[in-house]
């Protein structure tokens, strides 16, 4: 499914044409064309949560861009609101609205899309047409107060999440409370105390949490929340009774066991699949945990005090502070990996891929398989004798993988940009974003 959801971007810089004459040398002519005005599409930068709709779309919080990506089943990213590098907390469509590092992202059984606007103190509400509006909370006014729409307020909300009947619940972070959103826009409190932050369990507000920060429902409407600093995972059954179902509270730690013998470090997220397992975004442990209903946690995927951006089956794999938790209708299981700029994908088997390419470990290092090093790397075209050529957009460069896994310049020099004509690295590219080979076997390069 991965290289379904690889984005392609059409940004073209320029034709080349490259032609060989046995062991020859390339040279590197401009066939036609200008620098169009479209621009490539600019990677993650600290995604922090995952939702998917019904039709299998992704929306991504991507904080420090200041915009709601959306990608699509057949790998097509787009920004569905906000503008990247623009921050603010204006309403309207699409890339006329404004975010200030969206956090928490949820979608409703209609395709609305709701945003804990962390860096405004509201929850933010978009259409599937891309319109936004501030559905609750007041723009710059973080506060504690319940009631409707703007005279509601919030303090650093991180995590929300829908039920069937269209209501919206948020983990209120700052205010160490778990509230929640009639869809007419009414907020109330139905756990913890405003400003009080511990571990009792209680109910209503007599139990207490410490940075409250994802959340999910099961099908009998309980609510599982990650509290973050008490490293537990805690359960608000719908009559308000708030218990601990995992972690040993203001302990951290990686043991997997049953209840309160589980530790995690800094958990932040939860989905929960359709048989009413439990997953668990454990960033400090850089791992996936797995909680059954019965409380028993194991590690699904990463190894604790591994970091790094690996793929593979269960343990074998690596993330880099995983933080945002989606799941869809099969039971795939999405995570905003943040630390490496990168969705996830989990299958219910436990095996990791990554949607699209990795934006950590950038570089232009040449060498063999993971030694070598790209800068985001875009559109790929492979050759008759199975050569694989990348337009590397952010080193300018045409990178050439061969079958045996060695990764060489092909043209271009790292980090020097223009159109100049020549063999190998004396040619210049200008962020080549796509790739293909013609029938007699030219590179064009755009």
């Amino acid at each position: 499914m991965s290289s379904k959801r690889l984005a392609v971007v059409l940004a073209l810089a320029f034709f080349a044409v490259v032609t060989q004459a046995g062991d020859q040398p390339y040279t590197f002519t401009t066939l036609a064309g200008a620098p169009p005005s479209l621009t490539p599409i600019a990677p993650l930068s600290h995604p922090y949560d995952v939702a998917v709709d019904a039709s299998g779309n992704l929306y991504i919080s991507d904080a420090f861009n200041y915009v709601i990506r959306k990608l699509t089943p057949a790998g097509e990213m787009t920004v569905l609101a906000g503008t990247i590098g623009s921050h603010g907390s204006a309403d309207g469509s699409g890339a006329a609205a404004r975010f200030d590092y969206p956090e928490g992202i949820a979608v409703d059984r209609s395709g609305n899309v709701y945003v804990a606007d962390w860096g405004i103190h509201a929850i933010r509400k978009i259409t599937p047409s891309g319109d936004v509006t501030t559905f609750a909370g007041s723009a710059g006014n973080p506060g504690t107060a319940d009631g409707p729409g703007n005279v509601a307020r919030f303090t650093f909300p991180s995590g929300v999440a829908t039920d069937v009947a269209g209501s919206v619940y948020v983990a209120d972070s700052g205010n160490q409370t778990i509230r929640k959103i009639t869809p007419q826009g009414v907020v109330t409190t139905i756990a913890g105390s405003p400003g009080i932050e511990g571990t009792a369990d209680g109910i209503g507000s007599a139990a207490h949490f410490d940075f409250p920060d994802g959340l999910a429902l099961d099908s009998a409407g309980n609510i599982y929340v990650a509290d973050a600093i008490n490293n537990a995972i805690r359960k608000i059954t719908p009559s308000g009774q708030v218990t601990t179902l995992a972690g040993s509270k203001g302990s951290q730690g990686s043991a997997d066991g049953r209840g309160s013998a589980a530790m995690f470090n800094a958990p932040r997220d939860i989905a929960i699949d359709a048989s009413g397992v439990i997953y668990v975004a454990d960033e400090f442990n850089n791992t996936i945990r797995r909680v059954t209903a019965a409380g028993d946690v194991t590690t699904f995927a990463g190894q604790s005090g591994a970091e790094g951006a690996l793929d593979g089956v269960g343990t074998s794999a690596r993330f880099n502070d995983p933080w945002g938790l989606g799941i869809d209708l099969l039971g795939n299981l999405y995570v905003a990996d943040r630390g490496n700029n990168a969705i996830r994908e989990i299958s219910p088997q436990g095996l990791v891929t990554t949607l699209g390419s990795l934006a950590v470990r950038e570089g232009s290092a040449d060498g063999f398989g993971t030694n070598a090093r790209f800068h985001s790397p875009h559109g790929i075209a492979v050759d008759r004798l199975g050569n694989v050529f990348v337009a590397d957009l952010l080193n300018h460069t045409i990178r050439k993988i061969a079958s045996t896994g060695e990764v060489t310049t092909f043209a271009g020099t790292a980090g020097v940009s223009g159109d100049a004509d020549g063999v190998g690295a004396a040619a210049r590219f200008d962020g080549p974003t796509a790739i293909a080979i013609d029938a007699s076997g030219n590179l064009q390069p755009r």
